[in-house]
C-alpha cells in the first residue's frame, strides 16, 4: 500500500478537449498483452454461420494497446499479539484517514481481508486502527461500518476516546497526487454527503481476483437476436452462466429471449436505457437513465428481479467507458446504488477495428476474435464481448480455449468473490 487509494491512477484518460456534450468522447485504453507462451491454436471454422444476416455496427472508440505494470503491494501483517480488538476489512479496498471522518484526508488504504489492530473508537462509530507493514508502524482512522469491516466482540472493549478541538480539525492541506505509475485497483472513496449519510464512490472494476483462476464472461448491448440466441445455447451447453449488461430498450425488443437468460442463471445488469455516453450527461440525467432501465428491466423480467439485482448483484457498464474519470458520474451512478465494471480484454480495439464490418466476411474475422480473447484471457480478467456476430460465431471454441489454460468462464460476482 502506497498512500491514500484516491491517489491510485486511473486506466481511462477521458480527453479534455472534449467539453461539448454533442462531441463523442475520445479514450484511451490500456490492456494487458498475452505472453508468448499463453498463445494458443483455435481450430480452422468449417462453415459460415448463419450469424452473417444479423452483423451489427458497435460504438466506435478511438483505443490505443500498450502494457501496463501491475501493482505490487506490501503485505499487511496481523496486528500484534498483545492487541485484543481486530477489524478485517471486507471491501474491495478502504481509505484510512487522518481523523475519524470523511472530512479528513485520506493517508493510506487498505485492502480486502487485512487485518488491523483496533486501538480506539469515536462517537460516530469510527475506529481508530493500527498495523504493521514491513518495517512500519502505521496508525489511522476507518469507517466502522459492518458494510466495510468485520469487528470482533472485543472491538467495543477498545476506548472511546475524546478529541480535542484541536485534533478533530481536518488538515488544511490536500494530500499531493503521486505520478501515475501502475494499473488502478477497485478503489473505494467514501465521499460524505451529509452528518449522516454517506455514499460508497467506486472506482470502475477492471480486474476480478487474480488469485483464482477464473475469468468474467460478459456480453453487452443486445442488438441482434441470433447472437443472443447463439449465446445462450453455447453457455447452455458449457453450463455456464455470465453477466449480460443490456441495454434497457434492447430488453423490451427481445423480450423472451431475457426471460431465457434470467431463467438459465445469467445475471442481467444495467447498460443505460439508450445507450448514451454518460459523461454528456448531468447527474439527475444519469440517473434517469438507470432508472428507465430498471423500469425496462421490471416490465421484462420483473420486480423481483430488479430488486435482486440491486442487492446481489448491483452492476453498471458504462457506455463507450465514458466517465470512468468522472468524479460527478462516478457519484451519480452510487448515489443510483450502481458498481460500475469495467474490462481488462476486449475484442474491438483489438480486432474488430480493423476490419470493414459492413463488407468483409464475418468467419476469418470471428476466428481472430476467438484466438485473441483465449490468448487474452488470465486469472481475473474481465473480457468484455458483444452480442454480434464476430463475438459469438466461434464462441464455443472460445470457452473451451479459456478452459484449456485452466482457466473457468464464470460471472462478475464470481470473481469478485
Amino acid at each position: 500500500m502506497k498512500g491514500p487509494i484516491e491517489n491510485l491512477p486511473r486506466q481511462i484518460e477521458e480527453d479534455p478537449s472534449f467539453v461539448d456534450a454533442q462531441k463523442t468522447p475520445i479514450h484511451t485504453l490500456y490492456f494487458p498483452q498475452a505472453s508468448n507462451e499463453e498463445k494458443v491454436n483455435i481450430p480452422t471454422p468449417t462453415s459460415e454461420s448463419a450469424l452473417a444476416a444479423n452483423r451489427q455496427p458497435i460504438h466506435e472508440l478511438s483505443l490505443a494497446l500498450e502494457t501496463t505494470p501491475t501493482i505490487t503491494l506490501s503485505p499487511v501483517e496481523s496486528p500484534s499479539p498483545e492487541a485484543t480488538s481486530g477489524a478485517e476489512v471486507v471491501v474491495n479496498a478502504l481509505n484510512v484517514r487522518s481523523g475519524p471522518g470523511t472530512a479528513y484526508p485520506a493517508i493510506d488504504g487498505l485492502f480486502r481481508g487485512a487485518s488491523v489492530a483496533v486501538v480506539g473508537r469515536a462517537e460516530n462509530g469510527w475506529l481508530k486502527v493500527h498495523w504493521q507493514e514491513g518495517d512500519q508502524e502505521k496508525e489511522g482512522w476507518v469507517s466502522g461500518k459492518s458494510s466495510y469491516v468485520a469487528t470482533n466482540e472485543k472491538v467495543e472493549e477498545a476506548p472511546l476516546l475524546t478529541l480535542t478541538a484541536e485534533a478533530i480539525s481536518p488538515s488544511p492541506t490536500a494530500t499531493p497526487r503521486p505520478t501515475p505509475t501502475a494499473e488502478p485497483t477497485s478503489a473505494a472513496i467514501i465521499q460524505e454527503k451529509s452528518a449522516e449519510k454517506e455514499v460508497e464512490v467506486c472506482r470502475a472494476v477492471f480486474w476480478g481476483d487474480r488469485n483464482q483462476p477464473e475469468v468474467a464472461l460478459t456480453f453487452d448491448d443486445g442488438f441482434s437476436a441470433q447472437a443472443i440466441q447463439t449465446t445462450l445455447e453455447v453457455l447452455r451447453a458449457n453450463n455456464i452462466q455470465g453477466t449480460f449488461f443490456v441495454i434497457g430498450s434492447q430488453l423490451k425488443a427481445y423480450p423472451d429471449l431475457w426471460r431465457q437468460a434470467a431463467a438459465d442463471g445469467h445475471q442481467i445488469c444495467n447498460h443505460t436505457y439508450t445507450h448514451t455516453y454518460l459523461s454528456s450527461l448531468s447527474g439527475e440525467e444519469i440517473k434517469e437513465e438507470l432508472a428507465r432501465w430498471e423500469a425496462a428491466a421490471g416490465e421484462v423480467l420483473g420486480e423481483e428481479y430488479v430488486r435482486q439485482m440491486k442487492q446481489e448483484f448491483p452492476y453498471v457498464r458504462f457506455p463507450g467507458g465514458a466517465g470512468h474519470n468522472s468524479e460527478g458520474v462516478l457519484e451519480a451512478v452510487a448515489e443510483a446504488g450502481y458498481r460500475p465494471i469495467a474490462w481488462s480484454a476486449e475484442t474491438y480495439a483489438a480486432v474488430l477495428k480493423n476490419y470493414n464490418l459492413n463488407a468483409d466476411p464475418v468467419a476469418p474475422i470471428a476466428q481472430e476474435v476467438t484466438a485473441h480473447v483465449v490468448n487474452s484471457a488470465g486469472r481475473g480478467t474481465i473480457i468484455l464481448l458483444h452480442f454480434n456476430a464476430w463475438d459469438t460465431l466461434y464462441l464455443n471454441a472460445t470457452i473451451r480455449g479459456i478452459i484449456e489454460k485452466g482457466l473457468q468462464p464464470t460471472t462478475v460476482s464470481e470473481v469478485l468473490r
